[in-house]
């Protein structure tokens, strides 16, 4: 069975709220009985936001394990993609280290085995039917279109698929002998993937 899978951090209704607390901490004379309430108020904001991470980390970690029975993750550069102005803050409220601890150490204690992609895998970039590469995609087409086989496919749903070529070791379109081994469809890749018992999940989280 074939699935993908967008796990979404449920924590924007707590930035607004943050924020407030934030300016109103600021705003009290520093270390008056009113600053040290709204500092524990800020603290306690605080608090609240890393348990619901940490909670929705477990949940989205153990559904996975659940279902998988191989799991193809991507290797990022988290510290490049922090220099990111527009990604650095969706990047660090999604925790993608501490998320991709609990899955492995889930998938460690049930067997399941993790593949993780090399480190300059275009998995976004490389169409998941014909494997042609499209250099010039851009972060804000969320659609992927292949000019050479004419596909459309969600970006993210694309890359998960090569996620799921790399679990099954299916990255080459033919082996050394010239024989094609990857399925020339998305629905031969998907019958091929619910017979091999190989659950393929893109592990990406973003904020709402």
């Amino acid at each position: 069975m074939a699935q993908n899978m967008i796990i979404r951090a449920p924590l924007k209704r707590y930035e607004k709220k943050l924020k407030r607390f934030s300016r109103a901490l600021n705003r009290k004379v520093h270390k008056s009985k009113n600053w040290f309430k709204q500092k524990d108020r800020v603290a306690r904001l605080h608090y609240r936001i890393a348990c619901l991470r940490n909670d929705a980390h477990h949940k989205a970690t153990t559904d996975i394990v659940n279902r998988a029975s191989a799991i193809g993750t991507e290797t990022l550069k988290v510290t490049n993609m922090l220099k990111n102005k527009k990604l650095a803050k969706a990047l660090s409220d999604s925790a993608l280290g501490g998320f991709l601890e609990k899955l492995k150490a889930k998938a460690e204690a049930r067997g399941i085995p993790i593949t993780e992609a090399d480190v300059f895998f275009a998995s976004s970039k490389t169409c998941s039917s014909c494997g042609h590469k499209k250099k010039d995609l851009t972060l804000s087409e969320r659609t992927y279109h292949c000019s050479q086989c004419d596909i459309s496919i969600d970006r993210d749903v694309n890359a998960a698929i090569n996620l799921r070529n790399v679990v099954v070791g299916q990255t080459e379109t033919q082996n050394a002998c010239g024989v094609q081994i990857r399925p020339n469809t998305v629905q031969e890749r998907a019958r091929e993937t619910e017979a091999g018992k190989v659950v393929w999940k893109q592990l990406k989280l973003f904020p709402i």
